[in-house]
């Protein structure tokens, strides 16, 4: 199993709500981590905005972020899905069809 060193590794920058407003506006990939392991990765053009409602409802234990410019950030997101395997990723995989039947 990936964990939060690996994350490290691969660039990724810790966030908590004392450097949450430090960090540059843009989009990119972002990691929430129960103790090392990651549970969920998500992306958003706007991270600053996506992650501050999670810190303060304190939904993970750490969160990371890697910014990513543009749509790539799309093709990043499923990379570590498929790389890291979260739980809840998994968890709501079957339930994240739109109206259009393609899995989003």
């Amino acid at each position: 199993m990936k964990t939060t060193n690996d994350l490290i590794e691969l660039g990724a920058v810790k966030v908590d709500s004392d450097n949450l407003y430090a960090m540059p506006c843009g989009g990119g990939v972002y990691f929430f981590c129960d103790g090392d392991e990651v549970i969920y990765i998500g992306q958003s053009q706007t991270l600053r905005r996506r992650i501050v409602d999670h810190i303060y409802k304190k939904q993970s234990s750490s969160t990371y972020v890697i910014r990513y410019e543009g749509r790539i950030r799309i093709a990043h997101e499923r990379n570590f899905i498929e790389a890291f395997n979260p739980r809840l990723n998994q968890k709501w995989k079957g339930s994240m069809v739109s109206k259009a039947g393609k899995q989003s």
